[in-house]
């Protein structure tokens, strides 16, 4: 299992029982892609790469073939998580 996985895991099991929401499921725009960085709710939520966001594997593959590190601002990204997020899918 990825290290971020398991480290998504491992809050999820200890913050699930401190929240009645649980998981937060958010729609994000990217606005830059190296580092990787999402707003979400309008602009009010903010998530950067290596501070409260990590990136599945298959998003990671995708965007590292993008040459000009361009191809994918403005798209919607899904996130998932509780306090640090998880890019799992690009939507548009």
């Amino acid at each position: 299992m990825q290290e971020y996985a398991i480290r998504i895991a491992k809050q999820m099991k200890s913050n699930v029982k401190k929240t009645q929401n649980h998981l937060a499921l958010y729609y994000a725009t990217i606005q830059q892609q190296d580092p990787l960085i999402c707003n979400a709710m309008d602009g009010a939520l903010r998530f950067q790469e290596g501070e409260n966001l990590s990136l599945s594997d298959d998003i990671k593959q995708k965007m590292i073939a993008d040459d000009t590190r361009q191809y994918y601002v403005g798209k919607t990204v899904a996130l998932l998580g509780i306090n640090d997020m998880l890019a799992f899918a690009i939507l548009a």
